[in-house]
């Protein structure tokens, strides 16, 4: 299996090309750790390389901030035309999960809480009308992590089948 890590980033000031700058909060190498060790992994940092468009992934796991999103998303739609499945996290996909969730396989969700915190109930039905019965990742700041069908979190949602 094939995962590629990469950390979103644009840097509008600089038109596009990429610095040795300062860097946004690195989650790639963390999860990277967390992987079984038969995994091929590549972390890409945004800030300072473009990711290989010529390798293939498996899965590929994303970390925006808000003024990343569009880049994400292109991103995210060039792999999963490859067959990729495609997760995004970090404040944007925290913040936004309904806005984000059309453009990814999963979003998840990352509260400093001392328990997983599921999508408000609102958020819960946009992710439905969105896409579906998406599997919906939530953790808590100890690092737990709890997975749930969004049908198991919204077990009576409305939809075209309701009209």
């Amino acid at each position: 299996m094939r995962v590629g890590i990469i950390s979103v980033f644009t840097d509008y000031h600089r038109r596009g090309r990429h610095h040795r700058g300062v860097l946004q909060p690195q989650i790639g190498p963390l999860v990277a750790a967390l992987l079984p060790r038969d995994v091929e992994i590549d972390i890409v940092n945004d800030t300072w390389d473009d990711p290989d468009w010529s390798r293939d992934y498996d899965l590929l796991l994303l970390s925006a901030l808000h003024s990343e999103f569009d880049r994400a998303r292109q991103i995210s739609h060039y792999w999963r035309r490859r067959g990729a499945k495609t997760v995004l996290g970090g404040p944007l996909a925290s913040a936004y999960p309904q806005l984000c969730a059309p453009y990814f396989d999963a979003v998840a969700v990352v509260a400093a809480s001392k328990r997983p915190t599921a999508p408000c109930g609102p958020c819960r039905q946009i992710l439905w009308e969105f896409c579906g019965d998406i599997w919906v990742h939530m953790a808590d700041v100890s690092g737990k992590v709890v997975s749930h069908r969004l049908s198991e979190l919204l077990p009576l949602p409305f939809d075209a089948r309701n009209l």
